[in-house]
């Protein structure tokens, strides 16, 4: 059974909610600070998702980005989630499988009649992210047994940077002559710009009602780990990254439609420009589908899409076989619905794209993804000197519609200069 409640957000404004901080005074009187702040962010949460439930995560990998004064740490949060327990406000659903994630990671809390009883009557607010709280950058690794390691900048430089992203010395060194790498400080810089003086001036919003809790504003911190390598994210907020795609075509810039701009087949394409080759001509994955069964299938597509860029993330063979079995379970089901093997696909993959086809299973997905978020930066930059507003998603960008071919011409111009190669950019209606 998949359950559609929302995530926790931690950092959501609690401006409005005055009365649910009054509240937690009166009840947790002699509980310090920072344990309230959780309490408080709790009530919150529950009082302005649907069915007043939400999904929560004991995973410490959810509370290793520290931020302020560190209030939002796990030992404060299950002590919060303890006392709320406690006084029977909240009903905690324990976690394997409560939410359609392959391993079970999240359980639920739940209002119950008192908290309803006590909270009820407080109206919801629009979501906004709290800035104050939400860092620009974050740097981190994760140990064998997991645990987080968080660097302060002044301890970074680009080498160490990349190598604690990618995990690889040799890639390191490869995207570090490739690329050219700007200095830390200037990528704080960038992020640091593009929040207070850009995103900050965008508020979104639906031209229909839809069910999709997201936040109003947009404060937005890129993430430097082994697997995600520079992309945007809104930090432990529930954003229009997060949105269901039929959704998204809903979506306002400061109450105007937009458009997706979206590279085709970025990572593909960066792997042809890395042989000093010009892009694929051709859809990079639909091709793929024709060569195994003759015909095109766009479900089909979706699914051997996915398996292609796992094998770029993966590993080995083994690891990219894992991935396919455990965590693409929709995936492998189209692909016994049509005869097919994930080895299968890989063979197809070597055929239609055999100038490209050593990087499959050679863990390069790191570097390409911190090569296509710093092209998305380049973008967003250049579009913020010209006045255009715009969002980035993955490898693409969400902009207001009449700003539609200025923003592919200038996503065009800013590939081809840090690649040395043009590419197809498709706007998605």
């Amino acid at each position: 059974m998949e359950y559609y409640y929302k995530f926790y957000q931690p950092f959501i404004s609690l401006e409005g909610y005055e009365g649910v901080s009054d509240k937690v005074n009166e009840l947790f009187e002699c509980v310090k600070d920072r344990i309230k702040r959780n309490i408080t962010m709790y009530i919150v949460n529950l009082i302005v998702n649907s069915e007043h439930q939400i999904v929560v995560s004991s995973d410490t990998k959810w509370f290793a980005n520290k931020v302020g004064k560190s209030w939002h740490s796990y030992r404060s949060a299950m002590q919060a989630q303890r006392l709320l327990l406690g006084k029977g406000l909240i009903i905690r659903h324990p976690g394997y499988k409560n939410v359609g994630y392959a391993t079970g990671c999240a359980g639920r809390l739940e209002a119950t009649p008192s908290f309803i009883q006590l909270f009820g009557d407080i109206p919801k607010q629009p979501i906004r992210v709290n800035t104050i709280d939400c860092p620009d950058m974050i740097f981190r690794s994760f140990g064998r047994h997991g645990r987080a390691t968080r660097y302060k900048v002044k301890s970074l430089n680009d080498t160490t940077l990349i190598y604690e992203a990618i995990g690889d010395k040799k890639l390191t060194e490869s995207v570090q002559l490739v690329e050219g790498l700007n200095s830390i400080q200037l990528k704080m810089f960038e992020m640091h710009k593009l929040n207070n003086e850009y995103f900050s001036r965008i508020t979104l919003s639906f031209n229909t009602e839809i069910d999709e809790n997201i936040a109003q504003n947009v404060y937005l911190t890129r993430i430097f780990t082994r697997m995600i390598s520079g992309r945007y994210a809104q930090q432990h907020a529930y954003s229009y990254l997060n949105m269901k795609k039929e959704n998204r075509k809903h979506l306002l810039i400061n109450g105007e439609r937009t458009v997706e701009s979206d590279y085709s087949g970025m990572h593909i394409n960066l792997l042809y420009a890395k042989e000093h080759l010009g892009p694929y001509e051709g859809d990079s994955y639909m091709d793929i589908v024709t060569n195994l069964v003759g015909s095109e299938d766009v479900d089909l597509r979706g699914a051997i899409k996915e398996c292609i860029l796992t094998a770029i993330n993966a590993k080995d063979m083994i690891n990219y076989k894992k991935s396919i079995n455990w965590n693409s379970k929709k995936t492998k089901q189209i692909l016994i619905q049509n005869s097919l093997t994930s080895e299968e696909v890989i063979d197809a993959f070597k055929i239609v794209h055999r100038p490209i086809a050593e990087y499959l299973n050679s863990s390069i997905g790191g570097p390409l993804m911190y090569q296509d978020s710093q092209i998305l930066t380049q973008v967003l930059l250049k579009l913020k000197s010209e006045d255009i507003l715009g969002l980035p998603l993955h490898d693409s960008i969400i902009c207001q519609e009449n700003d539609k071919e200025r923003v592919k011409q200038i996503m065009g111009e800013i590939y081809l200069e840090q690649t040395g190669y043009p590419i197809d950019i498709k706007i998605k209606e």
